[in-house]
């Protein structure tokens, strides 16, 4: 565990009677000796020892005590010393004495202590404390359970409403090692927890109390088969005498789910006291039930995708999940008054406990298991058939950062692309990545824009402008923060990352050079770039795509990207056909983009399509871990934080402003820019003047500005409406028009956040100037005057 517990050990082991302090030294005893031959000895006639241990059948002569004395413990300790001064004279002893003692006592005690043991007995002393003990629990688990099987009684309230069976689950399924064998081992581990709660059972009870639990798929013949497995491994025992027979585990199989079931509980016990420490900062202690109740609705909210999207195709779990969330949030702040930003601390504190917690994680597969038995497709879900998985362009950039160089880079987005890698990399289901030219063609844009972002370094009020979205630039600035590569430019890194020369000449002949650059690069890393055909019946299609997104509430893709994400969906929708083995398989696609689940519902429609299936990366990385029976701790907070943050839909969702601006102002010498320096100034504005209740209401916090400035830059570069995109542009860089624009903006703002549209009028006024600068006798080029 990563998380320290150690205030919360030492109040409890300062409260343990004597019997329970005495177990909790025996059981620590036996981990720290590795030893089983471990004894409580004390007594009115222990000669000095309160416990006794042997190694290889040999006891060792030790001198130990045991004691819950908080007042004259120093008493107790001489006499003590004397005992273990004549063991030592007169058998023999080990010239040491352990004093474990169940109260704090300070550094500067101890070291009287230990002098006076050593000048006036000779004796080495060692006193382990409350404080000691508690530090020591993070590293021997049997401090652990022990402090926990006592106060569990003591705080009743510290349980989760979870049944015992499925909190050990997960982990007794853990148990068998052949991943070939994954649903056999499910069903034989829930035989196995059965017995334990329900010992002395039949084949016909067996059957009857588990037969719901697997949707009445299996005959009571298969669970005499499971059963007599399990008999042949020494995992259960037939009664003798018994008719019917009886079943009971076996004591190893006993002990190890009696372990599993105390790692659980101390893993519960951990996870609610860590609740605590973090609702106390706010007062909130009172309120650690109903929302453990909340945060366990979200985790298996997070896990019911995997279970829907292998049975339905459900497209709206991430309007759930993030509604969960949002009532995590909305309690916080109703019912307690707490502000936003508050609130989301609290919740992002509460899901970084649980990212270091095993518990939540492993009830919720063990959930996700069983309702997968009402699939047919489980067989092909648990198989080891292969695995085709199609990767979108956001899921590529992160994808290039991470092979040019693994760096410790604090961005959920590039860890969450690398866990997922890296897990499918280790994956003992073969798992074949591909992507399209589209969104190749999409990487190369992106690098583009990355170069012409590093014009933006030389202004003075560049933080104004926000943060970008470009992953390479902000790739680029990380590596040069921590000093990591030497590079003069953007320029020098784009030219060392993908081998091209950045320093652009022609837009054209340097995308279809990058675009080469990245096939070839991306073969490399084994992933196949493929280019979808032409489709019949497009048009249909098409239209069908672009009514799917207007119910959309936001969507910001330009028309290339519709074209490209349209082009992918039909490509993965055809019946794919593996020529190696010799069946149909559905493809993955992996993206942030939940608009691909609204359109992916509404192509059911067309019955000639096949199914696909679409994840996040790390809800594929953690159902690959499921599959091959190794779970990701950390792949639990990634994915919840994919799914429940603001931004988790970066296609759709996300505005850069500073983005924005760079595709509306092309010259190189950024300074001259009158109107950049305006609509700054005015961004700025915004974001002093914004209520914060009023601002998260507001797509991913983008201003009113973002939205505004996005709606005109897609209007002018939609083919549909017969603009041209350069005029707007070069009516955007004439100084003289700096006023004009930034008035017509700054009074439409206000309508604009009510209705989130332009209204047509604003464009006929675009327009209008747009002629008037066209008209001028410079133009068609972008005069800076």
């Amino acid at each position: 565990m990563n998380t320290n517990f150690k205030d919360e050990y030492r109040k409890w082991i300062e409260k343990l009677s004597k019997q329970n302090f005495d177990e909790l030294i025996l059981n620590y005893a036996k981990e720290y000796y590795e030893t089983r031959n471990v004894f409580i000895s004390d007594g009115p006639y222990d000669g000095g020892i309160d416990l006794i241990y042997s190694i290889n059948d040999k006891q060792i002569k030790r001198n130990i005590q045991i004691t819950v004395q908080q007042n004259k413990y120093e008493n107790k300790l001489e006499e003590d010393l004397k005992k273990s001064k004549e063991n030592i004279d007169e058998y023999n002893y080990l010239n040491t004495l352990d004093f474990y003692i169940s109260q704090p006592i300070s550094p500067e005690k101890k070291k009287k202590l230990i002098k006076n043991a050593d000048i006036n007995y000779q004796i080495t002393l060692r006193i382990i404390d409350a404080n000691e003990l508690a530090g020591l629990a993070q590293e021997f688990k049997s401090i652990r359970q022990t402090i926990h099987k006592f106060n569990k009684a003591v705080f009743p309230e510290e349980r989760l409403s979870i049944d015992t069976n499925t909190k050990i689950l997960f982990d007794t399924l853990s148990m068998g090692r052949d991943i070939t064998s994954i649903k056999n081992n499910f069903i034989q581990s829930l035989i196995l927890t059965h017995l334990y709660t329900r010992p002395n059972e039949t084949v016909e009870c067996i059957y009857n109390s588990l037969s719901s639990i697997f949707y009445n798929k299996f005959e009571r013949n298969f669970f005499e088969t499971e059963i007599g497995k399990l008999k042949s491994e020494s995992k259960i025992i037939d009664i003798p005498g018994t008719s019917p027979k009886q079943f009971k585990l076996t004591d190893d199989t006993k002990n190890k789910i009696e372990e599993i079931e105390n790692n659980s509980q101390t893993h519960e016990a951990e996870l609610i006291f860590s609740f605590k420490e973090v609702l106390g900062r706010f007062n909130l202690v009172d309120e650690t039930e109903s929302i453990v109740k909340l945060i366990i609705e979200l985790y298996n909210a997070n896990y019911e995708l995997d279970e829907n999207e292998l049975l339905n195709g459900v497209t709206k779990h991430s309007n759930k999940i993030q509604k969960i969330f949002e009532n995590l949030i909305n309690h916080l702040t109703s019912k307690h008054g707490i502000n936003v930003n508050d609130a989301n601390s609290i919740a992002r504190q509460l899901l970084i406990v649980c990212s270091k917690n095993e518990f939540l994680n492993k009830i919720s597969v063990s959930k996700m298991f069983t309702n997968l038995f009402k699939s047919d497709k489980l067989e092909s879900y648990l198989n080891s058939s292969k695995r085709k998985v199609y990767l979108d362009t956001q899921i590529l950039l992160q994808t290039i950062c991470f092979n040019y160089d693994d760096i410790e880079y604090d961005d959920r987005l590039y860890q969450a692309v690398k866990s997922f890698l890296e897990i499918v990399e280790s994956s003992d289901i073969p798992i074949c990545l591909h992507t399209t030219i589209g969104y190749v063609e999409e990487v190369a844009w992106h690098i583009l824009n990355g170069v012409k972002l590093a014009r933006f370094l030389e202004l003075d009020f560049i933080k104004d402008l926000g943060p970008s979205k470009n992953v390479f630039f902000n790739y680029f600035l990380e590596l040069r923060e921590n000093h990591i590569g030497d590079f003069e430019s953007f320029a020098d890194f784009v030219e060392e990352l993908l081998d091209v020369n950045a320093k652009i000449q022609n837009e054209t002949r340097f995308i279809e050079e990058l675009i080469q650059n990245l096939v070839e690069r991306f073969e490399l890393l084994n992933i196949v770039v493929e280019t979808p055909p032409l489709f019949d019946n497009y048009d249909a299609y098409r239209r069908q795509y672009e009514i799917s997104l207007s119910y959309l509430r936001h969507d910001q893709k330009s028309y290339e990207a519709r074209k490209h994400d349209l082009n992918t969906i039909l490509h993965l929708s055809q019946l794919h056909f593996d020529m190696e083995d010799g069946y149909f398989t559905e493809p993955y696609l992996i993206t942030w983009d939940t608009s691909f689940y609204e359109v992916r519902s509404s192509f059911n429609r067309f019955k000639e399509l096949s199914h696909w299936y679409v994840y996040p990366p790390m809800k594929f990385a953690n159902t690959v871990s499921v599959m091959n029976m190794r779970i990701d701790s950390n792949a639990i907070n990634y994915n919840i934080i994919s799914l429940a943050e603001e931004n988790f839909n970066l296609s759709n969702d996300a505005i850069s402003f500073l983005d924005i601006i760079n595709g509306l102002f092309t010259d190189k010498d950024v300074k001259k820019w009158k109107l950049v320096n305006k609509l700054a100034k005015m961004r700025k504005n915004l974001l002093h003047e914004s209520n914060i209740e009023d601002f998260s209401k507001t797509r991913n916090n983008s201003l009113p500005i973002d939205e505004f400035l996005l709606l005109v830059q897609r209007h002018y570069q939609n083919p549909i409406n017969r603009k041209k995109y350069r005029d707007i542009v070069c009516l955007f860089q004439n100084n003289d028009y700096a006023d004009k624009i930034a008035n017509l903006i700054e009074t439409n703002l206000g309508n604009f956040q009510i209705k989130n549209e332009i209204k047509p009028s604003i464009i006929t006024k675009l327009d209008e100037l747009i002629k008037e600068n066209n008209e001028a006798p410079n133009s068609p080029s972008s005069p800076l005057r």
